[in-house]
């Protein structure tokens, strides 16, 4: 998962998150952005179901 602001600038970039794995958490500064936008990739490693993504939460602080 990337969290773009201004310009396509990286905010954040999660490490890769695999199966069985705990929920992750990050907090990414945004301050002095006025756009953000957050792109999750998916990748199916394996021939059992795909990859499942549930964003709990998500919340942005100005």
């Amino acid at each position: 998962m990337t969290v773009y602001g201004d310009n396509d600038t990286v905010l954040y970039t999660s490490p890769d998150i695999h199966y069985n794995e705990k929920n992750i958490y990050f907090g990414a500064d945004v301050s002095g952005h006025s756009q953000i936008r957050v792109e999750v990739s998916l990748i199916k490693d394996n021939e059992w179901d795909d990859p499942v993504i549930l964003i709990d939460k998500l919340a942005l602080y100005k």
